[in-house]
């Protein structure tokens, strides 16, 4: 699957579509991780290279220092 000409297809765990009277009409994406930690004081999400791309294609700003190239 292609998301504006971006390969989403191995970062998807689920895709919902809603439409409604008189409503604009919104996709949602689950997006699969990696993992996420239950440290409170330092929390940590991990995703895929492939993710992380999907999500920067989206608007998404990575933390700086994150560690990813």
């Amino acid at each position: 699957m292609e998301l504006d000409g971006v390969d989403v297809t191995r970062c998807l765990k689920a895709l919902a579509f809603q439409i409604g009277v008189d409503q604009e009409p919104t996709a949602t994406l689950d997006i699969v991780l990696w993992d996420v930690s239950t440290d409170a004081e330092n929390p940590r999400l991990v995703v895929s290279e492939d993710c992380r791309k999907v999500l920067i294609h989206l608007g998404w700003t990575p933390p700086e220092g994150d560690g990813a190239s």
